[in-house]
């Protein structure tokens, strides 16, 4: 395979990119080796009859008693969890977005077995290959060393790809399980925002990953584009010294809804559209302080010695 020299380098620095995300998050798979000969789709290919069938069997694999409108709501985030994972840590650690070419994105998965319920279920490990093609970036310093113009709109480039990628699986989806198309796109919005602010933490820049998803994500006219997606921080203060902060978290609103609560023993989740926002930051201050149950015990001891 001849590669320009332009090209050598844009793979090198995507490879150690890439090397660097899989230590946070090992699912998908990320590949850039086109001798990978593991078999392989074109993730356009997603959108046809067959894989939608594929797609739909396999949530309703473990949930059986979702309707078709949940088994589409599931399929379409887990896909675009799958490519959020795989693109969104690359734009917020490292400034840089790989081609997404319809003809050049492919994606596998291998399966195991695990525990599900009272029995077991095949549970399927994505993978992504990305093409060897030119990398966009607004990092003048990396742009230099790709021998690139830096890209002024990273933010828009990143946000057209995924409606490239993710429009026509949209319509396969509401066309056979007559969930709307708004709602599936709320179901993406959703899966790249919770991405933008897991990456924010891991870098150590969650302000910056908010403002960009923002960018990214509610830019006028796109279709990922919703009123009701937004972050938002909970506070947790000192029992002893109420004004006192022990901890403060930023948290993702959703836009949308999995429809998880339509099935028996369902709920809905956490940061749900149709949760009561005054309920849901109620429930979460109560996980928070479990969850830093022993940090406000060590505070209320150094507040009070004597206690």
């Amino acid at each position: 395979l001849l590669l320009t020299s332009t090209r050598v380098v844009s793979a090198e620095i995507l490879h150690d990119a890439l090397r660097s995300c899989q230590c946070f998050w090992p699912s998908p798979e990320l590949v850039l080796d086109e001798r990978d000969e593991r078999h392989w789709m074109l993730c356009r290919r997603l959108s046809e009859d067959a894989q939608v069938d594929d797609l739909l069997a396999y949530q309703r694999s473990f949930t059986p008693d979702l309707d078709c409108k949940g088994q589409a709501a599931y399929a379409i985030g887990d896909v675009s969890h799958m490519l959020a994972t795989a693109v969104v840590p690359l734009f917020v650690g490292f400034r840089m977005v790989p081609s997404l070419s319809l003809s050049a994105l492919r994606i596998g998965f291998d399966t195991r077995s695990i525990k599900h319920r009272d029995g077991s279920a095949m549970e399927r490990l994505w993978r992504i290959r990305f093409g060897l093609a030119d990398l966009e970036t607004d990092d003048g310093g990396l742009a230099d060393k790709l021998g690139i113009e830096a890209t002024p709109d990273l933010a828009g480039v990143l946000r057209r790809n995924i409606e490239t990628l993710l429009a026509p699986l949209v319509q396969a989806l509401h066309r056979r399980s007559g969930l709307s198309r708004n709602a599936l796109w709320r179901l993406v919005t959703d899966s790249f925002s919770q991405l933008f602010l897991d990456a924010g933490r891991r870098f150590g820049r969650v302000e910056k990953a908010k403002a960009a998803a923002m960018l990214v994500l509610k830019a006028p006219g796109s279709p990922l584009a919703n009123r009701q997606m937004h972050f938002f921080d909970i506070e947790i203060c000192s029992s002893e010294k109420p004004g006192r902060v022990l901890a403060s978290v930023a948290f993702r609103a959703r836009g949308g809804c999995c429809r998880y609560y339509t099935v028996e023993g369902g709920h809905l989740c956490a940061t749900c559209v149709l949760q009561n926002p005054a309920e849901r930051d109620a429930k979460l201050r109560q996980y928070l302080r479990g969850r830093f149950g022993q940090a406000q015990t060590a505070a209320a001891a150094i507040d009070n010695p004597n206690a």
